[in-house]
């Protein structure tokens, strides 16, 4: 797989949240070179209560780079409106998306948008969906979005 290290990197960052109570969400950016700059995860149901520290805006947050351009960020997750929006604002130049069988909407959003400067790929991880799938199982009450397949 030519992401595996950012595939890796995001991985480990879902896997970290999981292990401090948090969602399995990661996300890793990697320069133009291809190398990893930066890992974060989501962290909206820690004890801080903040709800919009999700995993990809702590990676966009943490690296604090406002021009993405040639950036490459690998999301476990479809990204949210907002991560979506932010994705767009800082003008990421592609975005690697696990394919869940949950979706925010944002990945779709960007992927027909022909203005966004955001280049969408679907990438396929079994663990990151059994992550998710087995917190969603033993946390049902904190999962609202629906069931989406067309993306």
């Amino acid at each position: 797989m030519p992401h595996a290290d950012l595939l890796e990197a995001a991985l480990t960052e879902a896997r970290r949240s999981r292990d401090a109570g948090g969602m399995p969400i990661g996300a890793a950016i990697a320069d133009a070179s291809g190398a990893v700059v930066i890992g974060a995860h989501n962290r909206m149901l820690f004890p801080s209560g903040d709800i919009a520290s999700h995993a990809e805006l702590n990676a966009i947050r943490d690296l604090g780079v406002a021009d993405l351009s040639g950036h490459t960020m690998l999301t476990t997750m479809p990204p949210c409106w907002m991560c979506a929006g932010a994705a767009r604002h800082f003008r990421l130049g592609t975005l690697l998306v696990v394919r869940q069988p949950f979706d925010s909407g944002g990945a779709a959003w960007l992927d027909g948008d022909a203005l966004a400067p955001v280049r969408i790929e679907r990438v396929e991880s079994t663990e990151a969906v059994e992550l998710f799938e087995q917190w969603r199982a033993e946390h049902p009450d904190q999962w609202p979005n629906p069931r989406l397949d067309r993306w």
